[in-house]
């Protein structure tokens, strides 16, 4: 977002994953997680976990309206491809993969933070209780 430059989803990595956040412009629960993204990239982070988020199912001019004045710390893609929904077995969103370095995914689902967190220290052999989030996060998606 923010320019025509054209990245494979890899390039984002960080020295131990990355967590691809599916999110869009309408549904007021990817707008709460959108909310409480600022204060969890820099703790995952830390722990060697980058965060992108991915935006689906809106116009180009959505995106951009939507996201234009928001500092979130984290790159914003804008998917194009109609079968996004299908390669993710993403139907609703928001929706977390948390994916490791290696490629191996840790986690998938619903956009609970905790979980997400708990599924991050084991499958990425992080240190028991080094991600504590401060919000919840929500079971749709």
């Amino acid at each position: 977002f923010g320019g025509n430059t054209r990245k494979r989803l890899e390039e984002y990595m960080g020295r131990n994953g990355l967590l691809v956040t599916f999110v869009d412009t309408l549904c007021p629960l990817a707008a709460q997680i959108i909310g409480e993204l600022p204060d969890h990239v820099s703790i995952l982070a830390e722990q060697g976990i980058a965060v992108v988020l991915v935006n689906v199912n809106n116009s180009e001019e959505a995106v951009r309206d939507y996201f234009g004045d928001r500092e979130l710390s984290t790159p914003i893609l804008y998917d194009v491809s109609s079968g996004t929904h299908s390669k993710w077995d993403i139907f609703g969103v928001p929706k977390f993969f948390l994916i490791s370095s290696d490629r191996r995914l840790i986690y998938g689902g619903v956009t609970l933070w905790q979980e997400m967190a708990k599924a991050a220290e084991q499958g990425l052999g992080l240190a028991a209780g080094s991600l504590e989030l401060p919000h919840a996060g929500t079971e749709y998606g």
